[in-house]
Parts: C-alpha cells; structure tokens; sequence
C-alpha cells in the first residue's frame, strides 16, 4: 500500500500485529484504573474485556513455534552435499516444504489469537453499553 512520498509501508507480522494490540490493551487498562470513579457504574466489564484482550495477545504473540527458514546450510550439505544433484535438491525441497506448512500453522494461530483479541474487548464494551442502558 503506497504512502504520500510513494514508498510502501511494510505489512507487520501477527506477532507484531498481537504485541501492538498489547501494547493498547494495557494504556486502556491502565486508564481504567487510575481514572477517578474508573470502575463505577458496571465499568468492571470493560476491565475484564481488555484483561482477556491482553491475556489473548500474550498467548498467540509467546506461543508457538518461531518461524522456521528450513534446513541449516552447513548441516544440510554435509549430510546430503555429496550426493547427486537431484538427490540434495528434492531433500531440499522436501525439507522447505515441512518448513513452510509448520510456519503457516504458527500464522493461523497467531491469526486466530488476533482476532479474539480484538472481538473480546468489542463485545465486552457492546455488553457494558447494553448494561449502561438499564
């Protein structure tokens, strides 16, 4: 996506994307509680949302493997190095490919802690709106 000066902004990864939404998390917490009458009138509810935002955060951006770039080189050739071309290349390949499936696991996970996340809080706020209202 192109900014104002032409360049593009890089997308930022889930572990990223959770550690900013933390980060969030605890200044809204953080406020909650140090407001005069902060916690009055059912705010309780908006404290547990962002709770369980931060706690879900911590959990998808901490859990999980790291991501994995394949095979170390040294290892690899000195194993498989002496072999035919054909043969070190479809272990290559091979050992890619694992890499690749583990690290989109790690990214559907991280995906899935986002979204939780953010809809947490979201319906905690839409329950203490609705609670507000009696």
């Amino acid at each position: 996506m192109p900014t104002q000066n032409g360049t593009s902004m890089p997308k930022l990864s889930g572990a990223q994307q959770l550690l900013g939404l933390l980060g969030f998390f605890a200044v809204a917490g953080s406020l909650l509680l140090t407001l005069p009458h902060g916690l009055h009138d059912g705010r309780v509810l908006l404290l547990v949302g962002v709770v369980l935002g931060a706690l879900a955060c911590l959990v998808g951006s901490m859990g999980g493997p790291s991501p994995n770039v394949g095979p170390r080189p040294e290892v690899f050739y000195a194993d498989y190095g002496a072999g035919t071309e054909i043969d070190y290349l479809t272990q290559l390949l091979g050992d890619l490919a694992g890499a690749a499936k583990l690290n989109r696991e790690g990214l559907e996970r991280r995906g899935r802690a986002f979204a939780f996340a953010v809809r947490v809080p979201i319906l905690f706020a839409v329950i203490y709106g609705l609670v507000s209202l009696l």
